[in-house]
């Protein structure tokens, strides 16, 4: 037996939940999930492309070859996207019945039991009947023989509504359906009308005792129909940030009938509730550029700070953030401590993106950014609240002078500290940084956090273009020579974006394209597009967020072997770690050999938002009990499930 789903628009976790029970239920049948418009990639689609047949709906049935000419349809004219998706949805799934036969669902269904017997005795086709009203019919699932007649009267009949500007919700699908079954001239041609099979959200907020093992819907219910609408999706869990915390029957039922690593794909760690609270953090962006996604690009630092804003607000905290005019962070007060026009009269107009900024912090613009936090932020502290630092020494005047007792260094990838508690970007910068200052014990207040990344900045592709990337400032000591040498010699191509850093380098070489500086969607096709990316580093790598990036995009690496890349490049796995001109070159040479699948997969578990920011979750909770609790280190929770934050990769 086929199965078909259909996805119009985003790819979600109930759909991912929805395929799993699918897959898990029919192990056997040939699995096809239709996209109406592009192929999304993310991080719950790209866990199932190896085991479902990801195929692009024909709409030439239609008269059409895109969504985009659908809209041209008089029953499409000025409505939303949802609207027209939704009734796109039903033709595809009238259409794919009538040429191959099988079961269809909608995506906002859950398997529980194996409904094959149904296809076996049909003759035609099978239809469900919605469980509080026996004359009215459900299209979330439908069952049929290739070429029935019933399917194509449907499918015909809803072609014709387009034509019709009086067009309403479901008038391609249940009240089509329903209109035919109960028309007398059809009979004939019905098969199966079934009147339980189907537990449909119509009576889920009034039935409790649904998952008992007594419970009726073992016994008569095949197929779920109720978390892609109404109250479920809405308020009680559907969601990997609360599967762990619902006591919903959907929830339970999940856990039933799904592993944990299943329903829990991203290996999301158990907030601690007795350690978790409602916290303060005042963050600070950085003084030499506003904090934004386009004019703050190429600072790694400045954009860990919007993603940490983002990260510590979908916990529920309280975030204050202070920056520059035009700043962009999700937080709870975006505080400006100094204007554009202040920092263009210090530091100059940043607007030739080929250049890096300029980082003097001598400047009246650096002094007014320090006077102006420090002045706001005493305005609304208080001596339980956090100060995170993300720049190290750069924000050590305002920390000596606001005076906040839980200061920490969030995300150290520099050599200088300051701080008592201080997140590290990797294990081997901290014993970096421990060496150069002489410290030979640990710190059980400092900790180590990757860096974090959204998945949906990136594009995935499994299809690769002829071209090696270098990605990165152009300077000596990030290996710019050593990529153009080895991809000369290893005879490929080399794209180089990035920004200028006044030093004198030869691109001028007949293999080597130079773009200059890469924006956000430039960004994103050459790392989706890239054989691999090279980053051949001379010094010792604190993270290279860099390499992150490139797996998001299923790209591998070819790196130096020191650093970060000892601790994340999984040798012939997701890329190459080298040492020699003869190793770089081998490792473009057989860069083919590693799966794009293997690199997304690893980055969504490790450093995706989803994943890192329940590191910070604990690592703060940790911290919390030094000021909350007389008990501090000898602090014992005794609901702890794991110490999964601190795993390595």
């Amino acid at each position: 037996m086929i199965i078909h789903q259909i996805l119009s628009g985003n790819f979600n976790y109930n759909y991912y939940l929805s395929i799993i029970s699918a897959l898990n239920t029919y192990k056997y049948a040939d699995y096809n999930l239709w996209v109406i418009g592009d192929i999304p990639y993310n991080s719950y689609l790209s866990l199932l492309s190896n085991k479902i047949n990801i195929r692009k709906a024909d709409l030439s049935f239609l008269g059409i070859d895109s969504v985009e000419e659908a809209k041209t349809f008089p029953a499409f004219i000025n409505k939303a996207d949802r609207f027209i998706n939704v009734h796109l949805k039903d033709l595809v799934a009238w259409n794919v019945l009538y040429e191959y036969g099988g079961l269809f669902m909608d995506l906002d269904t859950l398997s529980i039991k194996d409904c094959s017997t149904f296809y076996d005795e049909c003759i035609s086709s099978c239809f469900f009947s919605h469980c509080k009203n026996s004359n009215a019919y459900n299209v979330a699932v439908m069952i049929a023989k290739p070429q029935s007649e019933i399917i194509k009267v449907c499918r015909d009949l809803a072609i014709t509504r387009l034509a019709n500007d009086n067009f309403n919700w479901a008038d391609t699908g249940p009240c089509l359906l329903t209109e035919v079954i109960n028309d007398p001239k059809y009979i004939p041609m019905l098969d199966m009308l079934i009147p339980v099979g189907i537990c449909d959200n119509e009576i889920s907020d009034n039935v409790t005792g649904w998952f008992d093992d007594n419970g009726s819907i073992w016994n008569n219910c095949h197929i779920l129909h109720t978390f892609g609408s109404g109250q479920y999706a809405k308020d009680l869990i559907i969601n990997e940030k609360f599967i762990y915390k619902s006591q919903s029957p959907y929830a339970k039922l999940i856990k039933k009938i799904l592993e944990p690593d299943v329903w829990n794909p991203l290996n999301i760690a158990k907030p601690q509730s007795s350690v978790r609270k409602i916290k303060t953090f005042h963050i600070m962006g950085l003084s030499h550029t506003p904090t934004n996604k386009v004019d703050s690009l190429s600072c790694a630092y400045t954009q860990k700070v919007i993603k940490l804003c983002s990260m510590l607000k979908s916990l529920g905290h309280t975030v204050y953030f202070y920056g520059i005019e035009s700043s962009d962070v999700i937080c709870d007060e975006n505080i400006q401590v100094l204007s554009r026009e202040e920092l263009e009269t210090s530091l100059g107009k940043h607007d030739d993106m080929n250049k890096f900024y300029n980082l003097d912090y001598t400047t009246k613009a650096q002094e007014t950014f320090n006077t102006n936090t420090i002045q706001e932020i005493n305005i609304r502290k208080s001596s339980k609240d956090f100060l995170l630092c993300p720049y190290g020494f750069g924000h050590k005047i305002i920390a000596d002078a606001v005076q906040i007792p839980l200061t920490v260094e969030s995300g150290i990838g520099y050599t200088d500290t300051f701080a008592l508690y201080r997140v590290f970007e990797s294990y081997t910068w901290m014993a970096h940084v421990y060496g150069r200052n002489k410290q030979d014990n640990g710190s059980n207040y400092d900790c180590v956090i990757p860096n974090y990344f959204d998945p949906n900045d990136f594009e995935f592709s499994n299809t690769k273009h002829d071209y090696i990337l270098y990605l990165g400032r152009l300077i000596g000591r990030k290996g710019i020579e050593i990529a153009m040498q080895a991809t000369e010699l290893a005879n490929t191509n080399l794209i180089i974006a990035g920004q200028h850093c006044n030093e004198n380098l030869n691109l001028d070489r007949p293999h080597v394209k130079y773009v200059g500086h890469a924006d956000l969607a430039t960004r994103k096709e050459l790392l989706k597009n890239a054989k691999a990316l090279i980053i051949p580093t001379m010094y010792i790598p604190p993270f290279e967020g860099v390499h992150v990036e490139a797996w998001f995009s299923g790209t591998p690496v070819i790196t130096s072997d020191w650093g970060v890349f000892g601790e994340t490049v999984r040798q012939g796995v997701n890329g190459y770690r080298c040492r020699t001109m003869d190793h770089y070159i081998w490792a473009i040479q057989n860069i083919d050999k590693l799966r794009p699948a293997d690199c997304y997969s690893y980055a969504l578990n490790n450093f995706s938002m989803d994943r890192v920011k329940y590191m910070y979750e604990e690592y703060f909770d940790m911290l919390y009990d030094l000021i909350n609790n007389s008990k501090a280190y000898y602090e014992i929770h005794n609901d702890r499930a794991d110490l999964d934050w601190l795993s390595k990769y």
